[in-house]
């Protein structure tokens, strides 16, 4: 890379040198690398220089759309080398201005078909049907070499057509067809309706895509549920709406309204039968067909008619919605179409599961996210970053089927002696352990009491909301200021809580998996310590139980584990921990309550506690030192 924008920082040039090798051979890069690295600016700087001169496009995946404000600050610095366009991409439902007023969600086909017909409209004459788009054609895309001219960030976009009164989602398509640097969130590479469109007016084929996967440790859960569906009694009765709204009809000698309610009546039954007090429950379609002949007394071809005409019906359903200026989704048709996989696909990798959690419903749950990943195959190269990516063969062997990628991991450049990890091996939070009884809890209330009394800024994280609470009802002693992050806690609460504990100290109690757990960083001292209350296992759910199951075929049990068990909780620990250290003057205490914690020492380092109030005061009285 000849410009590079900043003084390379410890491993920088290494890694540029491990991207441009992979951009040359054509080849694949997983690439793990801890938080203060440089990650984003070491990868896009020498991809968008390969892009550049070998007529290529940087297509730039990120998880959500607010992790593109790095993308869009590390561009911003490349502008000063190299001359290059940035669009950032956004589906209709951020970028369309009609859409905008509705107050639901829809699918990328939904708002494609609704569109089709508004911009119809627009071309016969009838330009109230959407003034934006009117707009774009009267007035032209001109406007768009503005953002030629600097790095937009998506909101920037959207202000410039606003400001003009303009289809901002049309606007977007012209500039990505020109762009030399594409962001967007996964949704839009990796789902194969959205990415038709996306290589289509962007005029970019695979071959000539250099494809950055940012937080590549969420692509393969990211890509399962794409493929995943669920029908709930919820939907159900949005079914029976749409009966109400767009009439009944007739099969085999019974109304389809009378259907919905001998199909909704098996899924109560079933539901009674198989969970009693589980959550969730395998489910084989024949058992479920069996329950449904049996409430509805009719024949199997009879039920197979039944989900092809409302499948059919559903279409009909969607063109009446078209004409009434609606977004064209039927929940008649999607019935059919659930039913129909439900019931007769020979898909091997999907699991069907029923489960009462979030409301009774059916679920179509993929297992392999390979049939949605492997397009990385395709492009020209791609390179998968994340902090926490252990172990690298996990991640190759979730997402990718025929090519053998590249691994590189480099360690923390951050000081070792600024992060002090503890594990205390007289108490655990194994599951059966916290069955048993109350002893365990009362322990572990007793430790994470004496430490919080110490009165340092301290984010307590517990496996589950259930011992959480269990804990909380223990008579602690620590009278400071704290805040519980509960399941039942609204955004605007959480937020509040939040602000708070930042402001003023305390100690703050969640769950992995929450909000303050996952994509909340606390720089700068915000927290001093972190106790991890017990390994953050997957729950040993039905879910779980399916994917054990199918990747057992594929490997031995031990990986099996390693991949889907042990690999994940490692990742969160350190996830965990990592939030309070995000720079070189960030200091902080991490306590692992667990007697299993040591089998994670390949993820961090760490050391038994002999006492662990003595050793957190030593440790600040020394930090204070420095």
């Amino acid at each position: 890379m000849r410009n590079f924008p900043y003084e390379p920082r410890k491993y920088q040039l290494e890694i540029i040198k491990d991207v441009e090798g992979v951009l040359e051979n054509g080849g694949h890069l997983l690439l793990e690398a801890p938080t203060g690295i440089g990650k984003t600016i070491s990868v896009l700087g020498p991809s968008l220089e390969y892009a550049i001169n070998n007529g290529m496009r940087v297509f730039y995946l990120t998880r959500t759309n607010s992790q593109q404000e790095q993308v869009i600050k590390e561009s911003r610095a490349l502008r000063k080398y190299y001359d290059f366009t940035l669009a950032p991409v956004q589906g209709r439902n951020n970028y369309c201005f009609m859409i905008k007023r509705m107050n639901e969600n829809y699918t990328a086909e939904e708002l494609a078909q609704a569109c089709r017909k508004r911009k119809e409209d627009v071309k016969n004459g009838k330009y109230e049907s959407c003034h934006y788009f009117a707009n774009l054609l009267k007035k032209g895309n001109s406007f768009i070499y503005e953002a030629r001219r600097e790095i937009m960030t998506s909101q920037d976009f959207i202000d410039l057509c606003l400001e003009n009164e303009v289809c901002a989602y049309e606007s977007m398509k012209s500039l990505a067809s020109i762009a030399d640097v594409l962001v967007m969130p996964y949704v839009y590479f990796f789902d194969p309706f959205i990415r038709s469109g996306l290589l289509e007016w962007s005029s970019a084929s695979p071959e000539n895509i250099i494809l950055i996967v940012d937080e590549a440790h969420n692509l393969p859960n990211f890509a399962r549920e794409l493929r995943s569906e669920r029908l709930s009694l919820q939907s159900l009765s949005l079914v029976d709406r749409e009966i109400r709204d767009y009439g009944d009809f007739n099969q085999s000698g019974m109304n389809f309204s009378d259907f919905v309610e001998f199909l909704r009546e098996s899924m109560i039954k079933l539901g009674k039968d198989l969970l009693k007090d589980a959550d969730d429950s395998m489910i084989s379609p024949g058992v479920f067909s069996d329950v449904l002949l049996e409430n509805t007394g009719l024949l199997e071809r009879d039920i197979e008619a039944f989900i092809e005409k409302s499948s059919e019906f559903g279409e009909i359903v969607k063109v009446e919605k078209v004409k009434r200026d609606e977004i064209p989704r039927s929940h008649i048709g999607h019935l059919g179409e659930f039913l129909k996989r439900f019931l007769y696909s020979e898909e091997n990798d999907i699991g069907r599961i029923i489960s009462k959690t979030n409301r009774l419903s059916l679920e179509i749950y993929s297992l392999d996210a390979r049939p949605i990943t492997s397009i990385v195959e395709n492009v020209h190269s791609s390179i998968h970053m994340s902090g926490t990516m252990k172990p690298l063969e996990e991640y190759e062997a979730m997402v990718f089927r025929d090519v053998k990628p590249e691994k590189k991991s480099y360690p923390s450049i951050f000081p070792k002696e600024n992060l002090k990890v503890y594990y205390i091996d007289s108490v655990t939070t194994k599951y059966e352990t916290m069955e048993l009884g109350d002893e365990e809890v009362k322990k572990i209330a007793d430790i994470v009491d004496r430490i919080i009394r110490l009165g340092y800024n301290t984010l307590v994280l517990f496996p589950s909301y259930r011992v959480l609470k269990r804990v909380m009802e223990q008579d602690l002693t620590y009278n400071g200021h704290f805040y519980i992050e509960n399941q039942e806690m609204s955004q605007s609460d959480f937020i509040r809580s939040l602000h708070l504990f930042k402001r003023s100290g305390g100690v703050f109690f969640s769950v992995f998996g929450s909000r303050i757990s996952e994509g909340m960083d606390f720089p700068g001292g915000e927290i001093q310590m972190i106790v991890i209350v017990g390994i953050p296992y997957p729950k040993p759910d039905t879910r779980q139980r399916l994917l054990e199951r199918y990747y057992l075929q594929e490997m031995s049990r031990e990986n099996a584990y390693r991949f889907l068990v042990h690999g994940p909780a490692g990742r969160k620990i350190v996830q965990a921990i990592g939030r309070m250290i995000r720079s070189e003057k960030d200091k902080g205490v991490a306590v692992i309550l667990d007697s299993r914690a040591p089998r994670f020492s390949e993820y961090i380092s760490m050391e038994k506690s002999r006492d662990i109030e003595k050793e957190i005061s030593s440790f600040w009285e020394m930090a204070s030192l420095k």
